[in-house]
């Protein structure tokens, strides 16, 4: 038994752990995002890429590149934005899913959408945009929403985005519920 226990032990010793242990980042929430922003629009994610740096003989850096296209603009000019830069590995990873839609809310001036420096600033668009329906119908509550806020103040919905629209842009999911007891 005490053999066993010697090779267990060595190999967790050996072999690097899967698990990632992160602090939670210190992200701007996104209703902060749009509080401050110059620009808020919406872009879709045309294509991706894997981009490395060397930093050293063995030592490298990897992000995702993707080139967007600007649909419309809620605030702002931002038609000079071409592409987004993000991470889908280690604490600052974040999912974006190519052919989405995605609502961005940023200082930045483009061309660049830079999701590894300001983090959460865009959410997916899922079933809240239809590029293709007549433009009465092209978008959902959301959209409305933060639309009104931005011509008149209304207040942004209290979670913005609801865990429904985070699933869609956290590349880490939190464990489902336990399920209840039953009596």
């Amino acid at each position: 038994m005490r053999g066993t226990l010697g090779i267990a032990a060595l190999a967790l010793l050996l072999f690097p752990a899967l698990a990632k242990a992160c602090q939670e980042p210190g992200w701007t929430p996104f209703r902060q995002h749009v509080s401050d922003a110059r620009t808020i629009f919406i872009f879709r994610l045309e294509s991706t890429e894997v981009r490395r740096t060397q930093l050293g003989s063995s030592a490298y850096m990897e992000w995702i590149h993707g080139r967007i296209r600007v649909v419309s603009s809620l605030k702002g000019d931002a038609s000079k934005f071409r592409s987004v830069r993000f991470s889908t590995d280690g604490c600052d990873a974040i999912r974006l899913d190519t052919g989405h839609y995605f609502l961005a809310a940023t200082r930045e001036s483009g061309p660049e959408l830079d999701l590894l420096v300001q983090g959460r600033s865009v959410i997916d668009l899922k079933y809240q945009y239809a590029e293709s329906a007549a433009a009465d119908r092209r978008e959902g509550q959301l959209l409305r929403s933060i639309r009104r806020h931005l011509s008149d103040g209304t207040a942004l919905p209290v979670e913005l985005p609801d865990a429904n629209r985070r699933f869609w842009t956290d590349a880490f999911q939190p464990p489902p519920p336990k399920p209840a007891k039953q009596r």
